[in-house]
Order: C-alpha cells, then sequence, then structure tokens
C-alpha cells in the first residue's frame, strides 16, 4: 500500500509580542490603516525615561497591552496593538479628535474596515480591555462613524499647523 499523507495543515502564525510606538504617517498607515482585516488598538501612553518610576509603569503597561495582544492571537482574532506618546502635541490633537479621556493611559479603537471607532471605558487592565474590545468589536458598545482620511491626515495636517475648529482637515469641517 502506497498511502498518501495528508497534506500538513498550515504552520499557525507565529506571535509577534512587538507593540510598535507611531511616531508618523507612515507608520500609522502602515500598522493600523491599510491593514486588510483587523482592528487596531491604540494606547496613549507617557514614558519619561528620567523617572524610574515612570519607565517602570510604562513596561507594566506594555505587559498589559502584550498579554491582550497575545490572547487575540491565541483566539485567531486579528487585533494590531500599537502606542503613541500622550505627550506629544499631535497625539493630543488626535486624542481630542477621538473624545479620548484624558485620563493616561487611554485607548482606542479603530477599525478601519468598518470606518468605525470606539473611545476606552473601564479598566485598564487585561480583562478590562479585552472585555472592551470584546464589546466594541461585537457592536455591544457604541461606535461612532469615522471618516478614515481624518485618520490619514492627522500626521501631515498638525505638521503645517495645528487645525482649530471651524478649519477644514481634508474637507472636513472642524
Amino acid at each position: 500500500g502506497s498511502e498518501k499523507a495528508a497534506p500538513s495543515p498550515e504552520p499557525p502564525a507565529v506571535f509577534d509580542p512587538t507593540i510598535s510606538q507611531i511616531t508618523d504617517q507612515a507608520q500609522f498607515k502602515k500598522e493600523c490603516l491599510d491593514k486588510a482585516k483587523g482592528s487596531c488598538v491604540i494606547a496613549f501612553m507617557v514614558v519619561e525615561p528620567e523617572f524610574p518610576e515612570s519607565v517602570a509603569m510604562h513596561e507594566e503597561n506594555m505587559e498589559i497591552l502584550r498579554q491582550v495582544k497575545k490572547a487575540a492571537h491565541e483566539s485567531n482574532k486579528p487585533l494590531h496593538v500599537l502606542w503613541m506618546d500622550a505627550l506629544d502635541q499631535r497625539i493630543v490633537n488626535l486624542m481630542n479628535r477621538f473624545q479620548i479621556s484624558s485620563d493616561i493611559p487611554g485607548l482606542l479603537l479603530l477599525n478601519p474596515g468598518k470606518t468605525a471607532f470606539a473611545p476606552f471605558v473601564g479598566r485598564f487592565d487585561v480583562e478590562g480591555i479585552q472585555e472592551w474590545v470584546s464589546g466594541s468589536t461585537s457592536g455591544r458598545t457604541k461606535r461612532v462613524g469615522v471618516d478614515i482620511p481624518v485618520c490619514e491626515g492627522f500626521m501631515s495636517a498638525v505638521k503645517k499647523g495645528v487645525p482649530r475648529l471651524g478649519d477644514k482637515v481634508n474637507g472636513l469641517q472642524l
């Protein structure tokens, strides 16, 4: 008997624990906006390298985000986890535009495919973030539609000068 072996299934994707800091528009597009599937969790955090307690708190928050990312990976749900510096004025403008609380760390769930986002409400721990992501992606929490060109233009628009109420950015009135 010449029995043919069943084709082996594709190996599962290897988990990448990296959580990239987004510092410019091209990186934001590559890491989030241009992803074919899934949602992006963007953490707004502060790390002040000159203060050991700030560095320790930042690392604790990054570990929470890594655990959330790993759990999503293990349940085969595409979740792109990123972070931005909440002290950068461009990022502050983005936080304001998406109604992110000034409490740090803050989170934003952005689904470029569905042009929807949900600001974080809850405890900044693994369980609290997972509940929020699960509720947001299944539609149990209120999502607000968003015109993605606003996201795509936020870095370049800010470089030309901070947008103010009444300004038009990418055709949208602020």
